[in-house]
């Protein structure tokens, strides 16, 4: 067999990056949901990239929420509740 003549793999539309991350963070609640996109990623760089990218986020936010607060960032959340 020629290799033109392989099937091509189906490959189902790339959510957008926020769908990504909405995805990611209701897996739990949403596990069809979640696995149609670890399906998807198999065979999507792109996506792949962004889960990576969401991931990494997420560690860096985890990692940065365990520091001391600032006292400026303090009173810059204050000001934000008084509007």
């Amino acid at each position: 067999m020629h290799k033109y003549n392989r099937l091509k793999r189906y490959r189902s539309p790339c959510p957008e990056a926020g769908g990504i991350e909405e995805i990611l963070l209701h897996a739990h609640d949403r596990p069809l949901t979640f696995r149609m996109l670890e399906r998807h990623i198999i065979t999507c760089s792109e996506c792949r990239k962004i889960v990576h990218r969401v991931k990494l986020f997420y560690e860096i936010f985890a990692d940065e929420i365990k520091q001391p607060k600032s006292p400026k960032v303090v009173e810059f959340a204050r000001t934000l509740e008084q509007e």
